[in-house]
């Protein structure tokens, strides 16, 4: 098993435990499935772009999933805060992600 499994070109780490290795790279497929649904999700929304509740809404995604997998897309530079929030169902204030 390898030190770090890479993800969206990037080497994340874990905390070096056999189960969260084989974890980590078990999900690393579906990591970059996910991520392309919610990208392109949000390239479907342009230029409105979307918050996270829209997005696990929309998808039917679990929350961890879909914060994590827009939290992926932000790192590599495909999507960024538009500075603009909107309300979620739970009407709390959430930020709005859109293309870079």
């Amino acid at each position: 098993m390898s030190d770090h499994v890479h993800t969206y070109g990037k080497t994340l780490g874990h905390n070096s435990q056999p189960t969260s290795i084989e974890a980590a790279e078990r999900a690393e497929p579906n990591a970059e499935t996910d991520a392309r649904r919610v990208l392109d999700f949000i390239r479907g929304r342009a230029p409105f772009g979307s918050t996270d509740d829209e997005i696990e809404l929309a998808l039917e995604m679990r929350h961890q999933t879909a914060s994590a997998r827009r939290r992926g897309l932000v790192l590599t530079g495909w999507l960024e805060n538009s500075g603009h929030t909107r309300l979620t169902r739970s009407s709390t204030k959430a930020i709005v992600w859109v293309l870079v």
